[in-house]
């Protein structure tokens, strides 16, 4: 099978953001996305609906990051409101939270003139949390020595019933 994927760094412009990172996410990993920004990070927003991933994020900010600069928000809505209260270098974000998801604050961070130049990282636990995004290009199967028929419907079936979750 042949479909154009989009990388890591497509998926997150896509979103509104400048970094994705799927979860578990590596301490190095999560550092080097923070190096590739083009701004000095002091003050990083945590946004995740569980307390030990954002602990877990604290500690691996430490070597870049002081821990009272290090603020967590576990919710949506009390995300925006952090955000326009401290103001912080870098907002981590999670996509999938109470009240607001990561989308919903995306979008709400974007239309605010004074929010939407702060830089967000993605965290999230699986591509179904971005993946609804469009993709451009065509779908097409392969099999270079040919297909069977029974091989040939058994993986269209597959493919439709994959492709069918983002119908509903």
């Amino acid at each position: 099978a042949r479909c154009p994927l989009p990388s890591s760094r497509q998926t997150a412009e896509a979103l509104g953001a400048c970094g994705l990172l799927v979860k578990p996410v590596a301490k190095e990993d999560l550092l080097a996305a923070i190096g590739r920004l083009s701004r000095p990070v002091e003050r990083v927003l945590i946004a995740d609906d569980d307390p030990e991933m954002a602990r877990l994020y604290r500690r691996y900010l430490a070597p870049r990051v002081a821990a009272r600069d290090c603020i967590e928000a576990h919710t949506g809505t009390e995300t925006l409101a952090l955000l326009r209260a401290h103001r912080p270098d870098l907002l981590l974000l999670d996509l999938m939270m109470p009240e607001l998801d990561g989308r919903q604050v995306l979008t709400l961070m974007h239309a605010d003139p004074e929010l939407a130049a702060i830089p967000v990282i993605i965290a999230s636990a699986k591509a179904d949390d971005y993946m609804p995004m469009p993709l451009a290009g065509s779908f097409r199967l392969e099999c270079a020595e040919g297909f069977r028929l029974g091989e040939m419907l058994k993986t269209l079936q597959a493919a439709l019933s994959v492709l069918a979750r983002g119908w509903n």
